[in-house]
C-alpha cells in the first residue's frame, strides 16, 4: 500500500550550516514517500546559491525578505497543499533526525482519523537527554509555570506513555493537510513565537487530537537562528505572550498572567539582560515587547517590531 505523501518544510534564515546538516539527515530516512521543500527567508549569507549547487533536486523557494517564522513556513505550506501533500511536516533547520522518525510519526497519525497533529520525542542535540515531549494544560505550563515532562532527563523509556498532549514540539510537527485546510495556516501577525501554540489551540477547537509518537526521535540544537538576534526575539516573546493569553484565556487568567509577568518575570529577565548579559538593546526590546503586549490587551491592535 502506498504511503501518504509528506512535504517536509525546512525554513532557512542565514543558517546554511545547520540547514545542510538537517537535510543530510532527512535524506537518510526510511520513509519512502516524501519531498523536501526548502524555504529561504531572505537570507543574506549566500545560502540559496549554496543550496542550489548542493541540492539540485530539492524544491527551493526564495522569499525576498524575512517574512518571519510563521509566514515563512506558510509559503512552504501553501506550496505543499497545492502539490497534493497528504501531510505537511514543519521541521526546524537546527534539527537532526533519526532514520525512522517520519515512519513513526505517520504511523501514529494514520492510526486514528481524529489525530490531526503529531510530534516526536525531542532530545538535546548530541545527547540522550529529553528536551521536549509535550505539554498538557497550556495556561499553567506555558504562561505561569513552564514544566516540560522529562526535561533534561536521560531517556530510559519512562515517558513513553506520555502521548496525549495539548502542545507538541514546534521544531518538528506533522500535520494532516485536511487540518490545515480546515483550521487555516499559522498566524503571520505573530511573526515569531507562539504561532505553533496558537495553531494547536485552533486545531483542538475543531476537534483534532494532538499526539506524541514516542518511537520518533530527533535532536534539536534549540533557537540556533534566534540566538543571533537576541533583542528582536525578546520583543516577540514578550509581545506574543500577551496576545496569546488575551485570545484564549479568561479575565481571571489574564490578571494572574499580568501580575506574574510584571512583578516576577520582568524583574528577573531585566536583571539577567542588564547584569549578566550586559545587553541594553535586548533589555529595551524586551520592554518594548511588554508595552506592545499591554497595548494589545486594551486595543486589540498588534504592533510590529
Amino acid at each position: 500500500m502506498k504511503k501518504p505523501l509528506v512535504h517536509i518544510i525546512i525554513l532557512n534564515w542565514n543558517g546554511k550550516e545547520d540547514t545542510i546538516e538537517c537535510i543530510n539527515s532527512v535524506k537518510k530516512i526510511d520513509y519512502p514517500n516524501y519531498k523536501i521543500i526548502l524555504v529561504d527567508n531572505g537570507s543574506t549569507d549566500n545560502s540559496v546559491k549554496v543550496f542550489k549547487k548542493k541540492y539540485p533536486s530539492i524544491k527551493i523557494i526564495k522569499n525576498k525578505e524575512n517574512l518571519g517564522y510563521a509566514e515563512g513556513n506558510n509559503v512552504g505550506i501553501r506550496y505543499a497543499l497545492k502539490n497534493k501533500a497528504d501531510y505537511v511536516l514543519i521541521l526546524n533547520n537546527d534539527t537532526v533526525v533519526d532514520k525512522h522518525f517520519l515512519t513513526e510519526l505517520v504511523k501514529v497519525a494514520e492510526s486514528d482519523d481524529e489525530i490531526g497533529i503529531v510530534g516526536p520525542k525531542v532530545y538535546n542535540y548530541g545527547t540522550n537527554k529529553i528536551q521536549f515531549l509535550g505539554i498538557k494544560n497550556l495556561f499553567w505550563n506555558l504562561v505561569l509555570y513552564r514544566k516540560v515532562v522529562g526535561r533534561n532527563k536521560e531517556d530510559k523509556g519512562q515517558f513513553d506513555y506520555f502521548t496525549d498532549v495539548d502542545f507538541v514540539a514546534g521544531c518538528s510537527t506533522l500535520i494532516k493537510s485536511k487540518v490545515m485546510r480546515k483550521v487555516g495556516l499559522f498566524d503571520k501577525e505573530l511573526f515569531l513565537y507562539c504561532e505553533d501554540v496558537d495553531f494547536f489551540i485552533r486545531a483542538k477547537k475543531k476537534g483534532y487530537q494532538l499526539k506524541v509518537a514516542p518511537d520518533s526521535h530527533i535532536w534539536h540544537k534549540g533557537s540556533a537562528t534566534s540566538k543571533k538576534v537576541s533583542g528582536f526575539v525578546r520583543y516577540y516573546i514578550a509581545r506574543n505572550n500577551f496576545i496569546f493569553v488575551k485570545r484564549y484565556f479568561n479575565l481571571i487568567q489574564n490578571s494572574l498572567f499580568i501580575a506574574k509577568y510584571i512583578f516576577i518575570k520582568t524583574p528577573i529577565i531585566s536583571a539577567y539582560l542588564l547584569i549578566k548579559e550586559k545587553d541594553f538593546k535586548a533589555f529595551k526590546d524586551y520592554l518594548r515587547g511588554i508595552f506592545a503586549g499591554i497595548n494589545y490587551l486594551f486595543t486589540g491592535k498588534i504592533r510590529e517590531y
